[in-house]
C-alpha cells in the first residue's frame, strides 16, 4: 500500500466497486490485447468492474454519440486521459485508479503482471469478512467461536482462489435491470439509441452522468430557427446522414402550443392559456392554413381546456419530440416545463431563437 499514490482530488465517476485503467495512448503498456480481458475476468470474480477508456469509447458509436452530445465533438482517448490524469495529479503515468474505503488511490504500472497481482491481492483483502473473535470466557465457547471464524476465512479464500483460476469470467453478482420505460411517442431510432446507451452503461457499470463526466461532457445548445412555413430547425445540430439541420416534428395543435410558450419567456399557467385565444388562433391558422374560425376556435378550446387531458398530452409530445433528437440533459432546455399551479415556460434563452414565422 505504501507504493500507491493517494489521490487528494475527488474523481466523481469512480465508485468503490470500479477500477479505471489509466493508459496513456501515447505510450501504451506493452501487453497483448487479451491481457486486459483476463484482468477484467479476475476483477469480476471480486465483484469489481474494470473500466478501459479505449473500450468505452469504442462502444460509443457515432449515432449514440450524436444523441448524447449533439453538436459536441467527443474527445479521443488521449484527451480524456489528460483530463482525468490532470484531475488526479498523475500526469504522464500508467496505472490503476481505484477506491479503498473513503479514499482514492493510484497504482502505477511498471511491471504489468506485478501491478495486477498486487491490486487483486489488495482488493481481495478489502473483501475479507470482518469477523470479531470473541474473547475466551473459560467455558470453551470463545475458543470454538474463534475456530469457526478462522475456518470461514479459509473457506472464503478457497472460494476466491477457485474463482481466480477460472478460464471464464465469474457471473457478476448484479442482474441488469430491464429496459427503462419509454414514452410511446419515441421513434424507433431513439428506442435503438436508448437501448445502446443502456448496454454501454451496463457493460461499464456507469450512470449516464458518470459517462458524461468521463468524456468531459459540456452542454452545447443549438440555435433554433422557426421557418416561414412553421418548421422547427436546430441549426447547429446537423443530421449526420444529410448534413442538414435537425428538424423537430410535432402535430399542428402541439406545435401551436409550443410556439405560444416560446413567445412567452415569462411563462404562463396552464389554466390561463385559454385566455390568449386570439394569439392561439393566429398561430394555428398560420401552421394549418385553415380559415374556418369557428371550427378552429372549437378545436383550440377543447385542446387547452385545463380540466381536460389534451394539453397534458401535448406537453408530453413536445418533450418526446426533442428527446427523439438528443439526450434529455440537452433537450430539457427546449421543452416546456413547469409545476402544477405555477407558470410553464421554455428555458432556452430567446437569443437562440430565430423567428421567420409570422407571429
Amino acid at each position: 500500500m505504501q507504493n500507491d499514490i493517494r489521490i487528494k482530488a475527488t474523481i466523481p465517476f469512480l465508485k468503490g466497486k470500479s477500477v479505471l485503467l489509466m493508459e496513456d495512448p501515447a505510450s501504451p503498456i506493452p501487453v497483448p490485447e487479451y491481457y486486459w480481458e483476463e484482468v477484467k475476468y479476475k476483477l469480476e470474480c471480486l465483484d469489481y468492474h474494470f473500466i478501459v477508456l479505449a473500450e468505452l469509447l469504442s462502444g460509443l458509436n457515432p449515432v449514440v454519440a450524436d444523441y448524447l452530445f449533439p453538436g459536441y465533438e467527443v474527445p479521443d482517448a488521449s484527451a480524456i486521459y489528460r483530463q482525468i490524469s490532470s484531475l488526479a495529479g498523475i500526469s504522464g503515468l500508467n496505472g490503476f485508479l481505484y477506491k479503498k474505503g473513503r479514499y482514492t488511490y493510484f497504482k502505477e504500472i511498471l511491471d504489468a503482471d506485478g501491478a495486477v497481482s498486487n491490486l487483486l491481492e489488495l482488493l481481495h483483502e478489502s473483501l475479507r469478512p470482518r469477523v470479531r473473535k470473541p474473547k475466551s470466557s473459560g467455558s470453551g465457547i470463545g475458543i470454538f467461536g474463534s475456530i469457526v471464524s478462522e475456518r470461514l476465512l479459509e473457506l472464503y479464500d478457497e472460494e476466491m482462489d477457485s474463482c481466480m483460476e477460472l478460464a471464464e469470467p465469474c457471473a457478476p453478482s448484479y442482474m441488469p435491470s430491464g429496459p427503462a420505460p419509454v414514452e410511446e411517442d419515441l421513434d424507433s431510432r431513439t428506442l435503438f439509441i436508448l437501448g445502446e446507451v443502456e448496454r454501454l452503461l451496463r457493460d461499464n457499470n456507469l450512470t449516464l452522468d458518470e459517462l458524461k463526466v468521463i468524456i468531459g461532457y459540456k452542454v452545447k445548445l443549438s440555435r433554433m430557427q422557426i421557418t416561414r412555413n412553421g418548421k422547427i430547425l436546430l441549426t447547429d445540430f446537423l443530421d449526420k446522414e444529410t448534413g442538414q439541420p435537425k428538424e423537430v416534428k410535432m402535430d399542428s395543435l402541439t406545435k401551436m402550443l409550443y410556439f405560444f410558450f416560446l413567445k412567452h419567456p415569462e411563462g404562463v399557467r396552464i389554466k390561463e392559456v385559454g385566455d390568449y385565444m386570439a394569439e392561439l388562433m393566429h398561430l394555428y391558422m398560420g401552421i394549418t392554413g385553415r380559415d374556418d374560425k369557428d371550427a378552429i376556435r372549437a378545436s383550440i378550446l377543447g385542446h387547452v381546456d385545463p380540466f381536460g387531458n389534451s394539453i397534458n398530452v401535448s406537453m408530453s409530445r413536445i418533450k418526446a419530440a426533442f428527446k427523439n433528437q438528443m439526450d434529455a440533459g440537452v433537450a430539457r432546455y427546449y421543452w416546456v416545463e413547469g409545476k402544477g399551479g405555477e407558470s410553464y415556460r421554455v428555458a432556452l434563452d430567446r437569443d437562440y431563437v430565430l423567428w421567420e414565422y409570422e407571429v
